[in-house]
């Protein structure tokens, strides 16, 4: 149908006789807008498609005319025209909803089919959802599971070794293992809609070359050619010979990374846990094969784990009691010695005083004497008070059954004795609840965040920084067993440096008398926002809290309420104070890489090295910030971190950015910079004689993409000449 919209047009709509002409009537159209694809996401702030008013229109000659020479009558309405095109997004949607069904009914998955529909669909198909948040939450509830599974299952091995179990596990490239073995691939929703591609399902379609706007079903995916007008006047020629079909295979290629095909692993977990709870995320677990299947539930853990350490409980009495055999066997051999009467009870004693090597039998199951034989453990801690016991349970909310399993989360790796192990294996434990509590928290946060928002806010909330201010303000570093004087040395130094930043903003704030009265009680006590980049906090201090969280994670048998019990009671207020208050910046190390990577540059390093100056005795470390090997920024600090925060603040300073909040629902200042603002003009200079990324990738995108149309001419070629010869002589 063609538009005119001017009177001096409507003359080439006419017949060129004129008396022809006079008689042809006009015909007033409006334009009908069809909507085909309705699976496309609709933005909340989209704007309004505007209305055309036609009260105010002319009645001649405003307005879209036709004649009837250009029009065609159609059997169809117009509203069953526009019903019809809604059968393309309908039809997929609901292959859609079936390929969600079928993986939830392949692996028994306790979730919604909604949920894992969301949970297959790539970012790539620009449907209404895709796998991102699930992801993310996912990716915790693996590291979780997968950690809890080795941390029971090899009770011996130290944190280094469990570490690296744990990354073989969850490494890209066994999950794209995993997911290749259970055909996940074939499920994975990656294609977007296209009206003009989309055909009606079935096993495989021919194409009529007399209609070609028509697709046919036929069956096993292959196609029949139509006859050619060649082929009709051969067949013409030898009506005997009977016309050959040809046909070929119909292959769907998708693009698909690995990266994407094991993602739908975790997505797959994270819809899971999201429905079904931890019970839920470790039935998925051991259908995708992430775990064994002897996991039949979550509180087996505990079982399978208590039951190793009393059976160690066991091997050590009779170790013991072996002990207390030889020592009298061998008094009585010494008393049958001549002239050795005087020394037998020397020796005996000296005997009885003997420590075994129980390195392989130390345990920490439940006994009842547990909490009357701990206090003397506690040797090395210098800074504890009388009634410690009362005292930890009472900061944590929580008694424990088992003390000894208290005494290894505070204990250090210096101290070496055999009373209790040190807190590493726990913290390996508890490292990895807490990140799934702090991942859970920002994914049910709202509004909505994006996954690239969620990693940021986590990283800050689970930094050892935060965590460290956590423990300090709630007295549970003075508990820590350590025979380091280095250790010692940097906890109070942290603990004076922050007691200072805390009498600075109380001297602020009692100046003004409109600051709101705070009670001397609360721990958090004159805090400033994020107080945490104030003073940098050595590592033990944030792997103590986390070895606590792991011992009341163990001690209740692996019980994920208990020990989130625990989080919210000791670690979410904090989050809910600083954290959640709206005012979180973004990390300056991270926002730098970030502009660099906005601009196209990859080639920037972090170097921090010690400080030559040997008269300072604060600043002694220093880094540089260096891209493509020259240095951008050089400055000092405390230690490594702060000088490295210091030169980022600095390059963010250098360039003109401003410090976007990471919570903030603006995404536009993610990156700190606008296209075509003042911090992208003084990248430009600072950036463009130096760094040539940009234009190295567009040089070999170019050639990548001048290579692929020239297979693609030389397959188009190849077929054609397959084609001509296999036409029948």
């Amino acid at each position: 149908m063609a538009e005119w919209i001017y009177v001096r047009r409507l003359g080439y709509m006419l017949p060129s006789n004129g008396e022809g002409a006079a008689s042809v009537p006009l015909l007033m159209v409006e334009p009908v807008s069809f909507v085909y694809n309705y699976l496309a996401p609709v933005p909340l702030n989209a704007p309004q498609v505007p209305v055309l008013d036609t009260s105010t229109m002319e009645a001649y000659p405003g307005g879209i005319y036709t004649t009837p020479f250009c029009c065609a009558l159609e059997p169809l309405d117009i509203a069953d025209v526009l019903n019809f095109t809604l059968l393309p997004s309908f039809l997929t949607r609901l292959e859609q909803v079936l390929a969600a069904s079928e993986v939830k009914q392949r692996l028994s998955l306790n979730a919604h089919v909604e949920t894992v529909r969301r949970a297959i669909t790539a970012s790539s198909s620009s449907m209404d959802c895709n796998y991102q948040r699930l992801e993310t939450l996912g990716d915790s509830m693996l590291k979780l599971v997968t950690s809890t599974m080795l941390f029971v299952a090899h009770p011996g091995d130290h944190e280094g070794l469990l570490t690296s179990r744990r990354e073989n596990l969850v490494s890209n490239a066994h999950l794209f293992v995993l997911a290749t073995r259970m055909s996940l691939a074939e499920s994975i929703i990656s294609l977007a809609f296209a009206k003009r591609e989309w055909r009606l399902p079935g096993q495989g379609w021919k194409r009529l070359r007399n209609v070609p706007t028509k697709w046919i079903c036929t069956p096993a995916g292959s196609y029949e050619r139509a006859p050619s007008k060649i082929d009709a006047a051969k067949l013409a020629k030898e009506p005997h010979k009977e016309r050959v079909v040809q046909t070929r295979e119909i292959i769907a290629e998708r693009p698909l990374s690995e990266k994407t095909v094991a993602d739908i692993i975790e997505s797959l977990l994270g819809a899971a846990v999201l429905d079904g709870g931890i019970e839920g995320a470790l039935s998925a677990a051991r259908a995708l094969g992430v775990v064994d299947s002897k996991w039949a539930e979550w509180r087996q853990f505990g079982k399978v784990w208590n039951a190793g350490q009393r059976e160690k409980k066991r091997r050590l009495a009779e170790l013991r009691m072996h002990q207390l055999e030889y020592i009298s066997m061998l008094k009585q051999t010494l008393l049958l010695l001549p002239s050795s009467n005087n020394k037998v009870e020397s020796v005996t004693e000296q005997l009885g005083d003997m420590v075994l090597d129980t390195t392989d039998v130390n345990c920490s199951a439940p006994d009842a004497n547990a909490g009357k034989d701990t206090p003397e453990l506690l040797s090395g801690l210098s800074l504890a008070p009388s009634g410690w016991k009362s005292t930890v349970e009472s900061i944590l909310g929580y008694r424990f059954q088992d003390r000894a399993l208290l005494v290894e989360a505070l204990t250090h790796c210096s101290i070496l004795d055999v009373d209790s192990a040190s807190y590493q294996r726990l913290e390996y434990l508890g490292d990895a609840v807490l990140d799934y509590f702090v991942t859970k928290r920002y994914y049910d946060y709202r509004p909505e965040l994006i996954p690239h928002r969620i990693t940021l806010v986590k990283h800050v909330a689970v930094s050892n920084d935060v965590l460290a201010l956590i423990l300090v303000c709630n007295g549970l570093h003075k508990f820590l067993r350590n025979r380091s004087p280095t250790v010692s040395a940097v906890i109070a130094d942290y603990e004076e440096r922050l007691r200072a930043a805390r009498q600075t903003v109380a001297d602020v704030m009692s100046e003004d008398g409109n600051a709101p009265v705070v009670d001397s009680s609360y721990v958090y006590q004159n805090l400033p926002p994020e107080c945490w980049n104030l003073v940098p906090a050595p590592k033990v201090l944030g792997d103590l809290l986390e070895s606590l969280l792991g011992a009341v994670y163990v001690d209740s048998g692996m019980d994920c309420n208990v020990a989130q019990a625990l989080y919210v009671h000791l670690i979410e207020p904090f989050l809910d104070r600083f954290v959640d208050s709206g005012k979180l910046t973004l990390n300056p190390v991270i926002q730098s890489q970030l502009i660099c990577q906005a601009w196209g540059c990859q080639a920037f390093t972090w170097v921090s090295q010690a400080n030559e100056d040997m008269s300072d005795f604060v600043n002694r470390s220093v880094c540089e910030f260096r891209i493509h090997g020259k240095v951008m920024v050089r400055t000092s600090g405390e230690g490594p971190r702060h000088a490295k925060f210091s030169a980022a603040n600095q390059f963010i300073q250098l360039v003109g950015a401003a410090t976007p909040n990471a919570l903030d629902g603006d995404l536009t200042t993610l990156h700190g910079i606008e296209s075509g603002g003042k911090t992208m003009a003084m990248l430009d200079g600072l950036m463009r004689s130096l760094c040539t990324c940009k234009e190295e990738r567009l040089a070999k995108a170019r050639a990548e993409e001048a290579k692929a149309l020239v297979e693609a001419e030389e397959a188009r070629a190849r077929m054609e000449a397959e084609a001509n010869a296999d036409v029948p002589l």
